[in-house]
């Protein structure tokens, strides 16, 4: 039987163990968070009969380990765009603790594309290493449970560069089972830290005298936005980094996302930095 991230109960999400962080028992990691958006923006599109185009999320501080309620909206509706607002907040404050924002778009399917971007899309997950996650059970034994030990994260390297693989058995809620966008929605949280540990995994293994990519700080991720150019099938995300940089402190990550039919979409993250290698963190 599948384990679920939160059990529904009236209006509320109830966090479950598997919605914790490795940061701290009393925030959820950012990746559930971004599923629960995606459930309730998903909820209103299938609604309208529309297709989500974005959604970006703003996190406002550390998501608590407690019961959250959904406030969402409709801002507009036309023939052919949405705008849909959701907020997340404790049972007994109304102040969100983060937020989503959702343009939905009406398909006009046809049997051509009338524009293409060349693609550059990764091998399947089964050509990619062994997954880069211990089992469970073993994690170290000093960070908290949480979604962290639940995804399986397979890295590897083609012509066009570094890439992951991502997924996660794990169901949003009870009683239901994950959607392909939840799933996704979930795992772009990761846009940034997959990207530091990859830029750290090629400086570690390159050769003397090799530009690699600068790895001196620690940063965390303020947002995201995810853009779906059509909808996601499967059940793994490929993330392939565009961009990731930073300058007096803020810095952008961007990678170009994946399912298994090709290219399906592209995903942002600003970025703050927690900690600069070698030096005090800043206040």
């Amino acid at each position: 039987m599948s384990e679920s991230i939160y059990e529904r109960e009236g209006g509320l999400y109830r966090p479950t163990k598997w919605a914790g962080s490795p940061w701290s028992t009393s925030m959820q990691h950012g990746a559930p968070v971004n599923g629960l958006f995606a459930r309730e923006i998903e909820q209103v599109a299938n609604e309208i009969g529309m297709q989500i185009g974005r959604i970006t999320i703003d996190l406002f501080k550390a998501v608590p380990m407690e019961p959250l309620v959904a406030d969402t909206r409709i801002v507009r509706q036309g023939k052919r765009i949405a705008a849909v607002e959701t907020w997340l907040h404790p049972v007994d404050d109304d102040t969100p603790v983060c937020r989503a924002t959702g343009s939905l778009l009406r398909a006009n399917p046809h049997d051509h594309r009338s524009w293409q971007t060349p693609e550059s899309p990764p091998p399947p997950p089964e050509q990619a290493t062994s997954p880069s996650r211990p089992a469970e059970g073993q994690m170290p034994v000093d960070l908290p449970p949480g979604f962290h030990e639940r995804v399986e994260i397979r890295a590897g390297t083609d012509a066009a560069g570094p890439f992951v693989w991502m997924t996660t058995a794990l169901d949003l809620v009870a009683g239901e089972a994950i959607s392909p966008l939840q799933r996704a929605c979930a795992l772009t949280d990761m846009t940034l830290g997959t990207q530091m540990r990859m830029a750290a995994r090629r400086r570690a293994n390159a050769d003397p005298g090799e530009a690699t990519p600068p790895v001196g700080a620690l940063m965390i991720n303020t947002d995201t936005t995810a853009y779906w150019e059509r909808p996601f099938v499967g059940t793994s995300l490929a993330l392939r980094p565009s961009l990731i940089t930073e300058t007096n402190g803020v810095g952008t990550a961007e990678a170009i996302l994946y399912d298994q039919d090709g290219r399906v979409g592209r995903s942002l993250q600003s970025a703050l930095v927690q900690r600069h290698f070698g030096r005090t963190a800043p206040s």
